[in-house]
Parts: structure tokens; sequence; C-alpha cells
């Protein structure tokens, strides 16, 4: 409401921008925006800024194919805010949004887009890091956290929301290591809130099968993840390199691919409510 409120008060040209924009497109963060509004008025000077105790206004060049609106209100489109944002934020806050706008567009184009048109500018090298690592396939922070604690740690990469079945898909995981059968999975308070007692039986069946199929499996939670990333990806290394299980009956399909088997949606969930200027 601030940002609105701000950009609404603003000279026209002016657009939401950075973390305001992630908010405003209603994409994922770890925590709330800052409670300062930000805007970008484009234009030729690729410097300066003025604040005042409403927010803080950006004079900067921004190509017009990152201009758009949300529900009115004008905006700088997702890829470019992401890329502003990682010129300056901390590697987990700029892979949680990167990994947010790659699932939003299902792909890395728009991100690497934006990369390209920021070349030059301060802080553009740090923000290539989330660009080059960010995934589509990732559908929470909390999992872009755990992905950060496994590259930290040097382990090699792990398939995104990996479904496995013996016959069809039948489970979604995480992370997955097709190779060793090692299976990770995020725990987020939301799947306990509205049955917990329900919830618990249903992991513990859904673990119970996929150790039928020669699947190990590790659950982790903010806190561990944020507190001891460390312990997280050594308790993934022990299972990755001790012997395998034996081996069942074992199918595997990409994310997109298992969803459109079961007939779900595939289709990128880029918000309709963003237009181009």
């Amino acid at each position: 409401m601030r940002t609105r409120a701000f950009v609404m008060a603003s000279p026209p040209n002016t657009f939401a921008a950075d973390w305001s924009s992630i908010a405003l497109h209603d994409l994922s963060t770890h925590g709330g925006p800052p409670n300062e509004p930000s805007v970008i008025r484009p234009g030729p000077r690729r410097s300066g800024s003025n604040r005042t105790a409403n927010g803080r206004t950006r004079f900067t060049a921004v190509p017009d194919r990152w201009l758009g609106d949300v529900g009115g209100i004008a905006a700088v489109l997702p890829a470019f805010a992401a890329v502003d944002i990682g010129r300056r934020a901390d590697r987990l806050a700029s892979l949680i949004v990167a990994d947010a706008v790659a699932a939003y567009h299902l792909s890395r184009e728009q991100l690497a887009g934006a990369l390209a048109d920021i070349d030059g500018w301060r802080g553009a090298g740090r923000a290539a890091w989330a660009v080059r690592n960010c995934d589509p396939d990732v559908e929470s922070p909390l999992e872009s956290a755990g992905r950060l604690a496994f590259m930290t740690a040097g382990l090699p990469p792990s398939r995104t929301n990996e479904w496995v079945g013996e016959y069809v898909p039948e489970f979604r995981l995480d992370h997955y290591w097709h190779e060793q059968r090692v299976g990770v999975e995020a725990d987020g308070l939301g799947k306990y809130l509205a049955n917990p007692a329900a919830a618990i039986r249903s992991e513990k069946a859904r673990e119970w099968q996929l150790q039928r199929m020669g699947i190990r499996v590790v659950r982790y939670d903010w806190k561990v993840t944020l507190r001891s990333p460390g312990l997280l990806a050594a308790r993934v290394r022990e299972l990755l390199d001790a012997p395998p299980l034996p081996p069942g009956p074992l199918r595997t399909w990409p994310n997109q691919e298992g969803r459109a088997l079961l007939g779900m949606d595939t289709r990128p969930p880029a918000n309709r409510r963003s237009r181009p200027r």
C-alpha cells in the first residue's frame, strides 16, 4: 500500500523498483520487503537518488522493455527488479528472488536479459551469481535456502522437484540425487497448520513408500538452514557417500513432465497483471 501510494503521488514516468516491484508482483521473499518504498524514474542519467520520508526515488536509465504495471501501478518487471536487488543483497536474498522470477517465467532467459542490461552498473557481477545459479523449478524460499546450503558446501547439483514413482509420477522430492537415490525435503510450516496429525501420518506413509523404492530422505526446516547450513549439508553428504539402499522399482520424471502426466497446469505462472509498457 505504501508503494502504491508513493507511485501514485510521484511525477509521471515513475515505476516501483527492486523490493517494491517484487512485493507488487507478489513474488516470494524471506520475510517482508523493506518499509521504505523504492521507485525509479527512467532517464538518460545512470545515477542519482532522492530520499524523502515517504520513499526513495532513483534516477537511472532503464530500457523500456523492463517497464510495465501491476494492477494499474507502474512497476519495473520482475527480472529487472531481481538483478537490481542482486547488486546489493546477500546471496540468500538474491537467490530466493532469482529463483522466484525464474519460476515465474519457467525460464532463466528474462533474468539473463535483464543482467545484460545492467552490465557496467556497480554490483552487476554480484547479481550475476544469482542468475547463474537460479532454478526455474524451485517453488519456495525454503527450497532456495536449502539449495544455497548445498552449493556452499560443494555438494553435487541435485534435481529440483523431481517426480518419482513405480509406473506413474507418485511423489515429488524438493531435491533429488538420482544416482545415489537421496531425496531432501523442505519442511515449511504451511502443510502442518490445517491438520498436524493427518500431515504427520501422511508424511510417515510417504517415507515408507520412498524407502520401499530405495530412496533415503532427509528433512530440513528454516531453523537448521539459517543457523546450521553446514550441518544440513553434512547430513546430506553422509547419505550421498553411503552405500545405496537395495533398489526398488523406480522411474523418475522432471518437474514439468510429471505435472503434465498428472494433468496439472504446466503453463508459466508469469503474472498476467503485469503488462509491458
